[in-house]
């Protein structure tokens, strides 16, 4: 019983970060669209990994599945899995929002004027990561 309350509270706590990641990216990009904040946005039309808008859909849809599928693995997950769920499925959804709402994904961070990202981006990166992460240590 103390498993689950404990597990619930970590279920909240990872729940809380994802949404304040989707919130900040959507708020910095809707407010630089805007003109709201003078931040400097670019138009990415080859969503991850060079995908097009509708191939981008197609692997959402197909990635759901499967999440949906291995949903009974991420939610006994602990510490590290679970956060990178979180935010694979949060930078994914955020991503997902522009490219319906915009036609492609607003990226506002730059670095030398070589790469072009936003925080949802930094999201998946880092979810990868540590799920990279996790799978090379077994």
């Amino acid at each position: 019983m103390t498993f689950l309350i404990q597990n619930k509270q970590q279920d909240s706590k990872y729940l809380i970060i994802s949404l304040a990641v989707l919130f900040f990216d959507q708020f910095i990009k809707i407010a630089s669209l805007r003109r709201i904040i003078e931040i400097e946005t670019y138009s990415n039309y080859n969503s991850l990994i060079g995908l097009t808008s509708t191939q981008y859909v197609l692997f959402l849809f197909f990635f759901a599945i499967i999440l949906y599928l291995k949903k009974n693995v991420i939610i006994n997950s602990v510490g590290n899995n679970k956060i990178a769920f979180f935010l694979l499925i949060t930078g994914i959804i955020s991503n997902l929002f522009d490219m319906i709402f915009y036609g492609y994904i607003v990226d506002y961070i730059t670095i030398l004027n070589l790469l072009s990202f936003n925080i949802a981006d930094v999201a998946i990166c880092v979810g990868a990561f540590l799920l990279s992460w996790k799978v090379l240590q077994k």
